[in-house]
């Protein structure tokens, strides 16, 4: 199945500097310059094309895709890293581009400050899933000697990983690479909670049964948290 092609309008979003997908680094592309120069597209790759043929900027520093223009056309762009960015600019001529100079620059220090914190934060938040993992499983297993036959066993994991997402987000679909820091953050200290109620009411002598209605409740009962994202 083919992948289908951003718009324009889907790569002009948001600011000069932006995450790649799953936060691996950051980046701007030349839609992006285009339009805050509020100069042609094509004018901008050419300086591009241009800057790479002299060896300015290398394949490391851009990477060229496509987009779908507004008649479902396909366009060439490039998404450029702090390097290829300011040597783009700085290929344009005028006061407007002097000016972008040091506003990109100053993005892609933003970002990447912010995205080292968003990275910190999913580490943390893994190992903390992980924790929490280990005392859904014995859960699990202890579900399964009380009601072998039910899919409510089988699907613990899911339901509770779901019912995370979903206090923290707003959604249970929410992927982990599309959180917000805050967001993990939210899952982080959720993920504990599991782990403390269950060893918790695990020593106490619990069944199992009421350990997953009671954790399941105290993740529901945490609604606050979508307000904060």
């Amino acid at each position: 199945m083919a992948a289908i092609l951003p718009t324009k309008s889907d790569l002009e979003k948001g600011g000069l500097v932006k995450f790649t997908g799953k936060h691996k680094s950051v980046s701007s592309n030349s839609l992006k310059i285009a339009s805050a120069l509020n100069v042609i597209h094509g004018n901008v790759n050419r300086v591009i094309r241009k800057l790479t043929e002299n060896g300015k900027i290398s394949l490391l520093n851009c990477e060229q895709s496509e987009y779908l223009n507004e008649r479902g056309k396909n366009y060439r762009y490039y998404i450029l890293d702090e390097t290829a960015s300011l040597q783009v600019v700085m290929g344009l001529s005028g006061s407007k581009a002097e000016q972008l100079q040091k506003e990109i620059a100053q993005a892609f220090v933003s970002m990447k400050k912010e995205n080292a914190e968003w990275r910190a934060q999913a580490l943390l938040t893994t190992d903390t899933t992980k924790q929490a993992n280990d005392h859904i499983h014995w859960l699990q297993k202890k579900l399964v000697e009380v009601i072998p036959s039910s899919r409510r066993c089988t699907m613990l994991f899911i339901h509770i990983q779901q019912a995370i997402t979903k206090a923290a987000t707003g959604s249970a679909n929410t992927k982990r690479e599309m959180m917000t820091a805050y967001q993990l953050f939210q899952v982080e200290e959720l993920e504990q909670q599991v782990r403390k109620i269950i060893e918790r009411l695990r020593r106490a002598g619990i069944d199992a049964e009421q350990i997953r209605d009671d954790t399941m409740a105290m993740i529901k009962a945490k609604p606050e948290l979508n307000s904060g994202a």
